[in-house]
């Protein structure tokens, strides 16, 4: 379950630094693949690999990105006929915006990132 589900909510490691991130999101994968759905979802949206490998740590107020808006509804939940418009994926890109990395975080010799919210890239409306 754990393949099916990292090929469902796929990154490919050769975009940016995701090569060490990879690792851990399969772990969270592995972590959730028999759990709900939710959680699992949940957990893919606050990983580092996915919004650096959907571009969202770019999707800020004023500079809206919609990959990952559109990735998240077209590909991991309603499908591509999943009744949704261009609209609807502009507002979820702007619900999304703030969330981010943080590459910075080292508490220990290993390579550590943390999932951020950062208000002041939040689109507020």
């Amino acid at each position: 379950m754990t393949w099916f589900w990292a090929n469902h909510f796929s990154v490919h490691q050769s975009k940016g630094n995701l090569r060490a991130m990879v690792a851990d999101y399969e772990d969270q994968i592995r972590d959730h693949a028999l759990g709900r759905f939710r959680d699992l979802l949940t957990v893919t949206t606050r990983h580092p690999a996915i919004l650096r490998y959907l571009d969202n740590e770019q999707n800020a107020l004023g500079h809206i990105n919609e990959n990952y808006a559109r990735e998240l509804m077209e590909l991991h939940t309603l499908g591509v006929d999943g009744g949704y418009t261009q609209h609807d994926v502009q507002e979820l890109a702007r619900i999304l915006t703030g969330l981010g990395i943080n590459l910075t975080d080292q508490k220990s010799d290993k390579l550590n990132w943390v999932y951020l919210f950062i208000n002041a890239l939040h689109h507020p409306q």
